[in-house]
């Protein structure tokens, strides 16, 4: 059986699934896949909730395999059956899912407004911290923003609500813009050149454009 939580951080793009070949049936899409040497068919169908799901049945008898719907079912038969999914579902998660970690309203856009303006894509460079990701420039190779998710206290403003955080560069020949309660101490950074913003609506969205687009310059240096 497949680890559904692996699709949890992720955004479903239908025109990915029909150019990856699934089919949509009524409110459902459908992808099939021949598995342990065209033995075996492996179904795996999105519902109308973006759930995913898989079912393995036997080519010589069109039933569905029992074995593979017990989890504690072990052996290198059902093991292979297992692996075989498995690569199957990471791929259609590479290919037809978007990866949307960050949630409020002002990562969103600010994630949309970086797409459009310099073509960049989050990386996420950290798999024990997948809620933590990079923006750099193509042609230096040099950060310009990170966004993390932190609680409050990391930031000294209280309480302990998980918020998203970006990190930007800062000329640090200019007098520093924290104030302490829309602009902080860079959190994980170096502060005398870097800041941190919050990602809600302390600071107006084209003050964090600008910020942004003030770090992706300092970048080349």
């Amino acid at each position: 059986m497949i680890d559904k939580k692996i699709f949890e951080k992720y955004k479903l793009s239908e025109e990915k699934l029909t150019a990856f070949g699934f089919k949509k049936v009524e409110d459902k899409f459908i992808y099939e896949r021949q598995i342990s040497s065209g033995e075996f068919t492996a179904r795996f169908t999105i519902d109308g909730k973006k759930e995913v799901s898989v079912d393995v049945f036997d080519n010589s008898t069109n039933d569905i395999l029992p074995l593979f719907y017990i989890p504690s079912a072990s052996g290198e038969f059902i093991n292979e059956i297992n692996a075989e999914c498995e690569s199957v579902a990471k791929e259609i998660l590479s290919s037809c899912f978007v990866r949307e970690v960050f949630k409020s309203e002002v990562s969103k856009k600010v994630i949309a407004y970086v797409k459009q303006k310099y073509g960049d894509e989050l990386e996420f460079l950290w798999e024990k911290f997948d809620d933590n990701a990079i923006w750099r420039r193509k042609d230096t190779k040099k950060w310009y923003a990170v966004i993390m998710t932190i609680t409050e206290d990391k930031l000294d403003i209280g309480g302990t609500q998980k918020i998203e955080i970006i990190d930007l560069r800062i000329d640090k020949s200019k007098p520093s813009p924290v104030d302490h309660k829309t602009i902080f101490p860079a959190y994980h950074m170096n502060k005398k050149s870097w800041i941190t913003v919050c990602m809600d609506n302390r600071l107006p969205l084209e003050k964090i454009y600008s910020l942004i687009d003030e770090s992706y310059f300092l970048a080349t240096k």
